[in-house]
């Protein structure tokens, strides 16, 4: 029983799912909002539909993504 997880269900993952989602047996795929959860869950996509997981990212106040290299100046 294959089941696809996307991480977010953007551009690629989108055309990803309409090519291939007949060879899975659950496509799962997570989203920020109550929203865009509504709005996949009557979408289908590759025959199938998708089942959603809404999730919640913490972001600390002020904060910068981490780089990857230290700049020095």
């Amino acid at each position: 029983m294959p089941t696809l997880l996307c991480i977010g269900l953007g551009y690629c993952a989108r055309h990803y799912v309409a090519e291939f989602g007949a060879r899975f047996d659950r496509i799962v795929a997570t989203t920020r909002s109550e929203d865009r959860a509504a709005d996949l869950g009557r979408e289908l996509l590759g025959g199938r539909s998708i089942e959603t997981l809404r999730v919640r990212w913490l972001r600390r106040r002020n904060s910068r993504p981490p780089s990857r290299w230290p700049m020095r100046c």
